[in-house]
């Protein structure tokens, strides 16, 4: 359903609007409003007032409730709804509003054998997510109390799957005083994301004790205020002149990925092994020392295992700094994979024996169509199910589909997003076309099957178009990572 498109009547509508739809409409009003409204004075979206945005969430969140829905994270759009709610206030006159009932239960073995159980199973109606270490001191405190048995806490998002007994509702309570709090935003930084005169201010994590200031990219205008303490960052900062509120949270949570998978970097394909100081060091010499190369390569080449792996745990070639292909030969031309590309068979076999690719093994290989070299337009397949990819995986059309889905929704907010041979800079290349096909297609003279990930993109970098004109780019690769 459009977001123009809400009304409570429709929303009620459970055969029209299941549980799943109305998550995903929220959602999508959470985006929307982080786009075009968050830290703007923008009153219309696509003929869409403003105000009338935000009656219509109104009703998505009174849906929510009344089904009775899990205490959602609380975003920036709830907050914005709470305010325009607010003019001026009484706020003890809101009495209590309940949230979710049964929110914490005890189950288990203490129902059944009390004197014979170990720890009593607290279930929480919530995910892992939303954890308080505060309510779980509380409770245990409590329970302990009472029983002499400590607790055991369970976050359970579907709710009590057995039998239970029923403790607490997850219920707000309005202040008996209705006061503001100032709060030194230069101790603890500011509680949420806000745009000044010069700069876009965003936290991370909870409050603590600021003690310096840290310039993380002089020439982008980034900067971010650190809690020695906890030697963690409290809130970034971004030049206003150089960033928006959209592009400042893509870059944030891109960074935050590349540092989480930094934590684990992989060595020579080994899962979860960290890198100690002096071979961080040492792997990051062989990087430089393969992007120093990368003019004087010449293809193809035999790969050559490099000592580090790409952070995907790829083996990576030490002359390129490509995945490991198969057959061991980097830089081959599209048509050397595929027999079906040549009518003599006998002159596929020679041009394949001028290298070494004796351990290649038949696979699709999923190159570029040229659609229009005039307008350096390419598409492509990205992924096809139940095909081997060059690590001799393999993934179904659900999957697929999952990967889809989060490379758009992130290039909804990034349009930098691509990349070429998975390394550099990333290029704001616009996507004209992507979607799965349920039925096998045509596209020029190649058949795009059911479920593939089908994408065709404006490539308006003249150097990289004149790598694929002379077939040095044969395709496109998804990113992915994996695991054991």
């Amino acid at each position: 359903m459009r977001i123009e498109e809400v009304t409570a009547e429709k929303l009620n509508n459970k055969l029209l609007i299941s549980d799943r739809i109305l998550l995903n409409i929220r959602h999508r009003f959470i985006q929307v409003h982080m786009e075009k409204f968050e830290g703007n004075d923008n009153t219309d979206w696509e003929g869409l007032h403003r105000t009338d945005f935000m009656e219509k969430y109104r009703m998505v969140r009174t849906e929510m409730r009344l089904r009775k829905f899990p205490q959602p994270t609380i975003t920036s759009i709830d907050i914005a709804l709470f305010k325009s709610a607010m003019k001026k206030v009484n706020v003890s006159k809101f009495g209590k509003i309940p949230m979710v009932k049964n929110y914490l239960s005890i189950s288990g073995q203490f129902l059944q054998t009390p004197k014979a159980t170990e720890a009593v199973e607290v279930i929480i109606w919530d995910t892992e997510e939303n954890r308080c270490e505060d309510l779980e001191h509380d409770v245990a405190a409590l329970i302990l109390k009472e029983t002499g048995i400590p607790a055991a806490f369970t976050y359970a998002p579907e709710g009590p799957a057995d039998t239970h007994i029923p403790v607490f509702d997850l219920i707000l309570e309005c202040r008996e005083k209705t006061e503001r709090t100032e709060i030194d935003k230069k101790t603890i930084g500011i509680l949420k994301p806000e745009v000044t005169e010069t700069q876009i201010r965003i936290p991370v994590g909870s409050p603590c004790d600021v003690t310096a200031t840290l310039t993380l990219d002089k020439e982008q205008g980034i900067t971010a205020l650190y809690c020695g303490n906890e030697k963690r960052i409290r809130t970034y900062i971004f030049d206003k002149e150089k960033w928006t509120m959209s592009t400042a949270r893509a870059w944030i949570k891109e960074n935050k990925a590349k540092a989480d998978i930094d934590k684990t970097r992989l060595e020579k394909g080994k899962v979860g092994k960290k890198l100690t100081a002096a071979q961080r060091k040492e792997c990051d010499a062989e990087t430089e020392k393969i992007k120093a190369n990368e003019d004087n390569v010449k293809y193809p080449h035999l790969f050559k295992a490099a000592k580090y792996t790409h952070p995907n745990g790829h083996p990576r070639c030490l002359t390129c700094g490509d995945e490991q292909p198969i057959g061991d030969v980097c830089g081959m031309p599209p048509k050397w994979y595929s027999k079906h590309e040549w009518d003599d068979e006998e002159a596929w076999k020679a041009e394949r024996e001028k290298v070494n690719f004796s351990k290649a093994k038949e696979r699709p290989f999923f190159r570029f169509i040229k659609l229009d070299s005039k307008q350096q337009i390419i598409g492509g397949v990205i992924y096809a199910p139940r095909e081997l990819d060059s690590q001799e995986d393999y993934t179904d059309s659900t999957e697929i589909q999952k990967a889809m889905y989060n490379f758009m929704e992130s290039y909804a907010k990034n349009t930098s997003r691509i990349k070429v041979m998975h390394k550099g800079r990333s290029y704001d290349f616009p996507i004209l076309e992507s979607f799965q096909p349920e039925q096998d297609i045509k596209k020029g003279n190649d058949i795009i099957k059911a479920g593939a990930w089908w994408m065709m993109i404006k490539v308006k970098n003249k150097a990289i178009w004149n790598k694929i004109e002379t077939g040095e780019l044969t395709g496109f690769s998804i990113g992915g990572t994996a695991t054991a």
